[in-house]
């Protein structure tokens, strides 16, 4: 979706123009577990836009062996997070990509979603 306005961070207001914005819809019903504890479930999801045009979506690891890919993902700026909830961890970031995607020397950009416990 083409995204055009302004955003104000700190007091400061940035124009935008010539952006792409998205819904990120997610719908779910997660407690905790009957314990109490925080669920122990994980998933890992990226949104990969190389700068040949193609869109990707990728929901594990093994997705990118068959995307004839080495990639190198860098979340940009860095220390974005997003704290802790009672439910599920999660961490999310807008990154840079760069590598290599069916033969050819590529950049880009990602978004970038951890929910759970990796460490």
């Amino acid at each position: 979706m083409d995204t055009s306005g302004t955003v104000t961070v700190k007091g400061r207001t940035y124009e935008i123009s010539g952006g792409t914005s998205w819904f990120d819809r997610q719908r779910q019903n997660l407690t905790l577990a009957p314990d109490g504890k925080p669920l122990n479930g994980k998933w890992a999801w990226m949104d990969l836009n190389p700068d040949n045009g193609d869109r990707i979506s990728l929901w594990s690891a093994d997705d990118v062996g068959a995307l004839d890919a080495e990639l190198e993902v860098t979340p940009f700026p860095r220390e974005q997070e997003l704290a802790p909830n009672q439910v599920l961890a999660c961490y999310e970031a807008a990154s840079s990509v760069r590598g290599t995607y069916r033969g050819k020397e590529t950049t880009g950009y990602s978004y970038v979603e951890l929910v759970g416990r990796w460490n």
